[in-house]
């Protein structure tokens, strides 16, 4: 059984991946305390999940992301409980398009870990059975706030994957909205929240796990998907991962870098030819950081890290690393992955999480100067992540969403803190996503290309860094530097693949 807290949750999902769902009712309360507060209820309601899920045999939950106290009862959840499967479901504050393209992705990333939990794979058919059987009937919850009753149609027409996923998460954000998209929030602080099952308005007890039906006694006749919906020959993980395996070398060098916003990890071949990669955000542990990137290859891969020829990491976080590594400047990596990447390159840009950085190289690729910004918070690309964290978009939609402006806006504080507070008064204000974007994009681009201008930049010019994928920023770049910037291959991985030519290079030398 997996227990679910709200009427967002994806229930038609699980059902079709073989989940045996149980309504929880949640009473979620006090949207708008301070955070001590809201941490302290959401401790008794994470005591009260545990409590009700033991009682019931339930080893499996998903919490969706419905405030403050929802995210602080996971947290004490996920620290130290029995639960074999939990989960946290974001969940988007608007009902908008880029809403819809956020939670899509949330579903997707949840039917990969519950695939992955499950250990086992559906045919796309069956699958498609499934989901189609779960929306023959509404499905009325016990709870006025959190569930009410909850509606959607079965798809119609024919659909790729993809956009099977998208219709769903724009399906299930629009309904009829409870508190906290939008409802009434009368009642939400009369009570201490409790935490009951549906099925205790009814003499049945829940059922034990291996009692549980499967929800498919035919009261009516299922629908039936339309037999072009989807692709019935593939599988559920088939249309997750659409990756060809191929053979692996028997030779491999990884590199790893230790970023400010990221830790990525790279593993290549005797030909420099990148096999796998990996980036997690970092935290203060990054020997944990690395070993959980690693562990995502493998998981990929099958490749383990004692088969692994030479490591080589960079980055602030190596002095941490618990394992046997060698070590080289970031600077000499990153300079070491551009050069790779734009041979001759006499100039390198890194428009990194922790600020930009500019290396003046000679002919033959030695370091003749650098220059960088002036510690603004608001010339390093956590300055840019943390603009789309105040939209709730990712960092994907936040570049795709930069190249739509249509008004040129301009934020006035002129200080990275105080943009953010300006940034989410004109979202509130109704202002264009992409026009914010723009404007946040705009500081960023000043700040970029004064480094630029300063290392007086000779070509050709590599940019690296994951803020490189902005292209509204790298254009305002370009203009405001007039200098002609290439991108790297891989931007991000940069630093970690001129750590793994390294190792090869290493390794090679050991082997002569």
């Amino acid at each position: 059984m997996i227990g679910y807290t709200c009427k967002y949750a994806p229930v038609e999902l699980l059902q079709a991946l073989g989940g045996q769902c149980v309504f929880i009712n949640e009473n979620v309360i006090d949207f708008h305390g301070d955070s001590d507060i809201a941490r302290l209820k959401g401790i008794k309601y994470a005591r009260t999940l545990l409590t009700r899920c033991r009682e019931s045999g339930i080893k499996e939950l998903v919490i969706t992301g419905c405030s403050d106290v929802s995210q602080r009862a996971y947290d004490v959840l996920r620290a130290g409980t029995d639960f074999r499967f939990l989960f946290y479901m974001d969940l988007p504050y608007k009902g908008d398009k880029m809403a819809v393209m956020q939670f899509k992705a949330e579903l997707i990333r949840f039917m990969q870990e519950y695939s992955n939990y499950k250990k086992e794979d559906i045919m796309m058919e069956d699958f498609l059975r499934r989901f189609a059987f779960a929306f023959t009937s509404d499905a009325v919850m016990d709870d006025e706030e959190c569930g009410g009753s909850r509606h959607l149609d079965m798809p119609a027409g024919q659909m790729s994957f993809d956009e099977l996923m998208e219709w769903y998460a724009e399906g299930l954000l629009q309904q009829e909205p409870c508190v906290r998209m939008g409802g009434s929030s009368e009642e939400m602080f009369e009570a201490e929240p409790e935490v009951v099952f549906a099925d205790e308005t009814t003499e049945e007890a829940i059922p034990e796990e291996d009692e549980v039906p499967d929800n498919t006694e035919e009261t009516e006749e299922p629908k039936k998907p339309d037999e072009n919906l989807i692709e019935s020959s593939r599988t559920v993980s088939e249309a997750l991962n659409e990756k060809e395996k191929k053979e692996l070398p028997d030779i491999i060098f990884g590199g790893i870098d230790i970023g400010y916003s990221y830790t990525k990890v790279v593993l290549i071949d005797e030909k420099f030819d990148i096999i796998a990669k990996s980036k997690i955000p970092s935290t203060v542990n990054p020997d944990l950081d690395t070993l959980k990137a690693f562990g995502n290859i493998h998981d990929e891969t099958g490749i383990e890290m004692e088969g692994i020829t030479a490591i080589t990491a960079c980055g602030d976080g190596t002095k941490k690393l618990g394992f046997p590594v060698d070590t080289k400047n970031e600077a000499e990596c990153l300079i070491k992955g551009a050069l790779r990447s734009v041979p001759g390159a006499r100039t390198a840009v890194d428009l990194g999480g922790r600020g930009t950085r500019a290396y003046h190289l000679g002919r033959n690729g030695e370091l003749k100067g650098t220059a960088k910004d002036d510690e603004c918070a608001s010339a390093a690309g956590i300055y840019l992540e943390n603009a789309a964290k105040e939209l709730q978009v990712t960092m994907e939609e936040f570049f795709a969403l930069g190249e739509e402006w249509e008004e040129d806006i301009s934020l006035q504080s002129g200080c990275a803190v105080f943009d953010l507070s300006e940034i989410r008064t004109l979202a509130v204000s109704n202002e264009p996503y992409s026009d914010i974007i723009h404007a946040a994009d705009k500081v960023f681009a000043g700040k970029a290309a004064e480094v630029v201008t300063r290392i007086k930049a000779k070509v050709p010019v590599v940019v690296t860094g994951g803020a490189s994928l902005d292209a509204d920023a790298m254009k305002m770049i370009e203009d405001r530097s007039h200098t002609e910037l290439i991108k790297a291959e891989d931007p991000e991985y940069c630093c970690s693949f001129g750590a793994a030519v390294f190792a090869c290079e290493s390794g090679n030398e050991d082997d002569q």
